[in-house]
């Protein structure tokens, strides 16, 4: 039997496993593959509450004592979970080559997916370049040139989807992207939202509107290459505010 006491970080344990019932008896046959005990775990299994937020009444709460866990331990055989209760229950499962995990107290939660959409983006989306997926930062501004053609000069181009965290040893500045597309101005979001990137033009419409606003100028990060480098990150010591489209192209994208 393997059994170790958990780290500092297991003070606060979410399961990458739904739990089922907060309690059933022990599976018969093969020992468990693992057993996590001494827990304070959620098995979620209960009713919802009320529409005014109001606890089932099969729920582990009650209003002088407020929330309890409702198991202690978990044991798991093939990737599955078989058994949700006591300690005493979880280790009636353990054999000479189970390991057996203490959770010190820690809070057990089953795995939790989130599930959304950003629907107004999505629509967006369709009148935005598409930048996923490309290597390069050539790439990229290709797909930006072939927008370009099809453009009235002076009009927005907004692009998605380079990979900053892919790119983070290698992020593009401003360089080639205004050498290729010096009279509109372009935006490309970052696929992850944490990053822009932009020609001059954008820079300079982003600082005319800042100044117009009576804002601080934008800050962006500097790069050893240029200047003005025109790729920005929204790092606290490097963030910017990038511009918005003008009111007729972001029109046009609802369209």
């Amino acid at each position: 039997m393997n059994r170790s006491a958990a780290s500092p970080l297991t003070s606060f344990v979410i399961a990458a496993l739904a739990l089922g019932a907060a309690s059933c008896r022990p599976s018969a046959g093969e020992p468990a593959a693992l057993i996590l005990t001494n827990a304070r775990a959620y098995t979620l299994s209960w009713n919802e509450p009320s529409p005014e937020g109001v606890p089932a009444a099969n729920a582990p709460w009650d209003s002088s004592g407020g929330w309890r866990h409702d198991a202690t331990a978990v044991a798991v055989r093939g990737g599955r979970i078989v058994y949700v209760g006591s300690d005493s229950g979880a280790l009636a499962l353990r054999g000479d080559s189970t390991r057996v995990i203490d959770l010190a107290g820690g809070v057990l939660l089953p795995g939790l997916v989130d599930a959304h959409t950003h629907v107004a983006e999505l629509g967006q989306s369709l009148d935005r370049v598409n930048l996923t997926g490309l290597a390069t930062e050539e790439e990229a501004v290709a797909r930006i040139v072939e927008r370009a053609s099809t453009t009235p000069k002076g009009e927005w181009i907004i692009g998605v989807g380079w990979d900053e965290g892919a790119w983070a040893n290698r992020y593009p500045d401003k360089t080639l992207l205004t050498a290729r597309v010096p009279d509109h101005p372009v935006v490309m979001r970052g696929l992850h939202g944490f990053a822009a990137w932009g020609n001059a033009l954008a820079l300079e419409k982003a600082e005319s509107r800042a100044q117009a606003r009576r804002q601080p100028a934008a800050r962006f990060a500097r790069m050893p290459r240029v200047s003005r480098p025109g790729c920005s990150s929204t790092a606290p010591s490097r963030c910017s505010t990038t511009p918005s489209p003008s009111r007729r192209r972001h029109s046009a994208t609802h369209r």
